[in-house]
């Protein structure tokens, strides 16, 4: 998710999400903020689950990607958040 968008912010919108999840019991859905922002903090602290920072290199975009498929069994904890440059 982009930080800058119309009408609503990327930090703003991940509140929404998480809101409307635990309000439906429905599961965590990941959100990764991809942004030229140095806001990482903010953004971790709204809910998303992992900051890129632009650019965006392909092996960055394909680790986080690989972290967050739905490859673990159900019910289990979702990964810890991360900022890309993170080991």
């Amino acid at each position: 998710m982009d930080y800058k968008m119309p009408l609503v912010d990327g930090a703003h919108a991940t509140v929404l999400i998480r809101n409307h999840e635990t309000a439906q019991g429905l599961p965590h859905v990941p959100v990764i903020a991809v942004t030229a922002s140095m806001r990482t903090e903010e953004l971790l602290q709204a809910g998303m689950d992992g900051v890129l920072l632009k650019p965006v290199s392909l092996e960055t975009l394909r680790g986080a990607l690989l972290q967050w498929l739905p490859t673990h069994p159900k019910g289990d904890a979702p990964p810890q958040a991360f900022k890309s440059g993170d080991p």
